[in-house]
């Protein structure tokens, strides 16, 4: 387990077990009168970022509920996006279906890319 501190819509989720971010310049270009092309950057440090959870099943359909959604807050420790939750991906892991109290343990994967 990481010691990363996430929250998704102001709410405490469970420690990541692996997580990356990256941060990209995002440019604008045009053609000018000339037929140069220019490109402006608008923007510098958009945050992409990647996740997966050990979890139990209700947790599993909390994080499925927030990739329904258009868009969440996401807090990684001290910093603050609004993402949009892309590529989810869930695995029950093998033999915890039988768990007391849960419909299994699960995997859970997705990517967050800021708006």
């Amino acid at each position: 387990m990481l010691n990363k501190y996430v929250k998704i819509n102001g709410e405490r989720v469970p420690n990541p077990i692996d997580y990356s971010e990256s941060f990209s310049k995002v440019s604008n270009t045009f053609q000018s009168e000339a037929g140069d092309d220019l490109a402006i950057d608008v923007r510098a440090g958009k945050y992409s970022g990647s996740l997966k959870f050990q979890v139990s099943s209700k947790w599993k359909n909390k994080l499925l509920g927030y990739a329904k959604l258009q868009s969440v807050k996401l807090q990684i420790d001290e910093s603050e996006y609004t993402v949009r939750i892309e590529s989810i991906d869930c695995d029950l892991e093998k033999n915890s279906e039988h768990s007391q109290n849960t419909q299994g343990y699960w995997t859970v994967s997705f990517s967050a890319e800021e708006l």
